[in-house]
């Protein structure tokens, strides 16, 4: 499971390698740990913080919505893994729901959501395409959620990192306006 902790040094990694300290959003905000920007807490994480700034270049944005995008798939692979193992041990009228037809589906459809994230990121990055394969990473993530049950809404459960996830894809990748394209 990804602790609220290391998706934010995972920020701070994207940051990082796209070359500036701090990459502001086309919104004017930047989101990254308290390390690494001073600002407000980000409610519900004190790990990351949240400052108004100058935005960055398109290019700039550009790569960092890569960056983030994979951070993002990344953090949604290491949550199916976690419920995976949560279905196995949790039973049903003496079967492990892993075994449940619908479970199985469930948990195939966040897996091709993933593959498609995957082949997508292999063409050539555009701001509009990473934001629909962001949009279809938050999909994939809130299936998952239901996979976990009440334990999704635990403030250390699963969907705090998944929020964070959807909440930081929108502040850095939506385009702008409607059908905007990039």
């Amino acid at each position: 499971m990804t602790s609220a902790v290391a998706f934010a040094d995972g920020v701070d990694a994207c940051h990082e390698a796209a070359s500036e300290s701090v990459v502001g959003s086309s919104g004017k905000i930047a989101v990254a740990s308290g390390r690494r920007l001073s600002g407000e807490p980000v409610r519900g994480c004190p790990a990351l913080s949240w400052s108004c700034v100058e935005p960055s270049d398109d290019e700039v944005l550009t790569e960092f919505g890569a960056l983030f995008v994979r951070l993002h798939r990344d953090t949604i692979r290491a949550e199916l893994d976690h419920a995976v193992e949560h279905l196995t041990e949790r039973a049903s009228e003496g079967t492990a729901l892993l075994h449940r037809q619908l479970v199985q589906g469930a948990v195939a459809d966040v897996a091709l959501a993933l593959s498609d994230s995957a082949g997508l990121l292999d063409l050539p990055k555009t701001r509009h395409r990473l934001w629909r394969v962001h949009l279809g990473l938050v999909a994939a993530g809130r299936n998952l959620l239901k996979l976990f049950g009440g334990a999704s809404f635990l403030a250390d459960g699963p969907g705090s990192v998944l929020y964070l996830a959807e909440l930081l894809g929108n502040v850095y990748l939506h385009p702008g306006r409607e059908n905007s394209r990039g």
